[in-house]
């Protein structure tokens, strides 16, 4: 691979710059190091028909902005990057682009009218974002207004967001975005505020995810484009997607283990990849930002197959799809339950201790009734045996027959601990039922978890922090779910039994394990 072409080596000056040289305008292949230039800004086919018309109207006012500043030199991508004949040359010219409007002298937009809606047609292009963020001061913006007649005015990059960077809202469903990203990202690359590595990146990703190309040079080009703003750059490959390279930029920059956060958030309905990384810099459905995400896990590297990377350090637990297993628990120690253990363990000590007084003096009993002449005999002591034998026959029999009592109070007692486990069916069941077939009975240990998934903000309780029974569950009726059901996915039933909670989530498939991937709030943040 020749490192020269390499888009991670920073292009120190342009290759091709277009001079002023005696007396006419022309393409220099080797300009001096020390000549200042504009970088020209401009959309292709908002030009005119023709190609003849476009190219003649653009070089005239980028020659005009050009002996307007003083210089004598300007860029042109059309004319300085490669031809289409050299794709590798081309591919290093634009994704080393954004050294040649850092190093320009300023950034010179050309319009072929002053209308708004040229404005934000300009603004929408991806590639034209970073041409505007990266331009040294403010930017130039010339007007075509005629034959030799221009109009030209400056504008700074936050006066820019209002007519130009107009961030689209995502409103697939009822998704509204909250953040502008361009409005932050200018206010950043105009000195105003500092953002973070992290903020940058996703502000950044989600910016040039929202806005359209009319060249595809790669299946990733808003990674590419996103490289520019960045500090360390990644050798482009034209068979990655768009996560593979998102992913490897993350890690070359140590943007905050971007990619990490984004395995913990649950963004809101999207349908494809690029449409997670349009929101990624919004809150979530938990009305959580990425940056408030700690990742427990690391990405160490990436798969070979798309949307895939190998992960380091995550804490995992398997869901079990089969019956409940035996559950073992402990339960609150009170004072009833320590009688119920009492009644239920010293009622056969007392018919054993009854009998065995019974056998004992049987005999002796016998004898004196038999030898009424002896004078050991009383009558007294008769009875006094008798009712001893009998009292203890009778406390033991009491104390029996108030046995299935004393075990259902033992055994329902307040569950403190009970054995971790995660089980899962398919469907959906009333949590009176769910509890009877894992534990046998019905004491209402189990509880909705009030936070776990979108159908937990349906009902919670308006005292504690619990979730309640939502009345679709209850009527077997998932059609009336707040929640609507995605297309392919169906609804399963996950039974937390460390924490005696039940949650209701949908997937296309069963997942067989939850990967503990992040924390955020006090609450772990679980990938199924």
């Amino acid at each position: 691979r020749d490192m020269t072409l390499s888009s991670k080596r920073r292009l120190n000056r342009p290759r091709q710059l277009i001079t002023y040289q005696k007396g006419k305008w022309a393409l220099d292949s080797s300009p001096p190091n020390d000549l200042q230039y504009v970088f020209i800004s401009w959309q292709w086919d908002a030009f005119g028909s023709t190609e003849e018309e476009r190219k003649t109207k653009v070089h005239l006012m980028a020659e005009y902005m050009t002996r307007r500043a003083g210089l004598t030199a300007y860029w042109l991508d059309n004319e300085c990057n490669a031809p289409k004949s050299e794709p590798a040359l081309l591919t290093s010219d634009v994704h080393r682009m954004s050294d040649v409007i850092r190093g320009s002298n300023h950034v010179a937009l050309l319009l072929p009218d002053g209308n708004d809606y040229r404005m934000r047609d300009w603004g929408q292009r991806m590639w034209t974002l970073p041409e505007g963020l990266l331009a040294p001061g403010q930017i130039r913006l010339c007007t075509w207004q005629g034959e030799g007649k221009y109009h030209v005015r400056e504008m700074g990059k936050v006066e820019m967001t209002s007519q130009f960077w107009l961030d689209k809202d995502d409103k697939e469903g009822d998704c509204v975005l909250e953040e502008v990203p361009s409005r932050i990202l200018a206010e950043n690359f105009a000195g105003l505020i500092d953002l973070s590595p992290l903020e940058l990146f996703s502000l950044g990703l989600a910016a040039l995810c929202n806005r359209t190309t009319s060249n595809n040079f790669t299946r990733s080009d808003e990674a590419y484009a996103l490289m520019g703003l960045l500090h360390y750059r990644i050798d482009t490959d034209e068979t990655d997607e768009l996560f593979q390279v998102v992913a490897r930029l993350s890690l070359a920059n140590d943007s905050d283990h971007f990619i990490e956060r984004i395995f913990a958030m649950f963004p809101l309905s999207t349908s494809t990849i690029r449409d997670m990384f349009k929101i990624c810099a919004d809150k979530d459905q938990y009305r959580t930002h990425l940056w408030d995400i700690q990742p427990n896990c690391q990405v160490v590297g990436i798969g070979a197959e798309p949307n895939t990377v190998i992960l380091n350090n995550c804490k995992a637990v398997t869901i079990r799809w089969r019956q409940f297993p035996r559950i073992h628990n402990q339960t609150h120690e009170g004072l009833k339950k320590l009688f119920a253990q009492l009644f239920v363990t010293s009622g056969a000590w007392w018919v054993i201790q009854g009998y065995s007084l019974a056998f004992t003096y049987a005999p002796f009993l016998l004898w004196i009734g038999v030898s009424n002449d002896q004078p050991l005999y009383s009558d007294n002591l008769y009875k006094y045996l008798v009712g001893l034998i009998g009292g203890f026959l009778a406390t033991g029999f009491l104390l029996s027959f108030s046995s299935p009592y004393a075990v259902r109070r033992l055994f329902s007692s307040q569950a403190l601990k009970s054995a971790p486990h995660l089980v899962g069916f398919e469907g959906i069941m009333p949590i009176d039922d769910i509890e009877e077939v894992a534990f046998g009975n019905c004491q209402h240990r189990l509880t909705y978890e009030p936070s776990a998934t979108p159908y937990s903000a349906e009902k919670r309780n308006p005292k504690f922090r619990m979730g309640e029974e939502p009345d679709w569950v209850r009527d077997s009726n998932p059609a009336a779910a707040r929640v609507p059901l995605q297309p392919g996915h169906r609804l399963f039933t996950l039974v937390d039994t460390g924490n005696l909670t039940v949650s209701i989530f949908q997937a296309e498939r069963p997942p067989s394990v939850a990967l503990i991937c992040g924390a955020e709030g006090g609450a772990l943040r679980a990938v199924l």
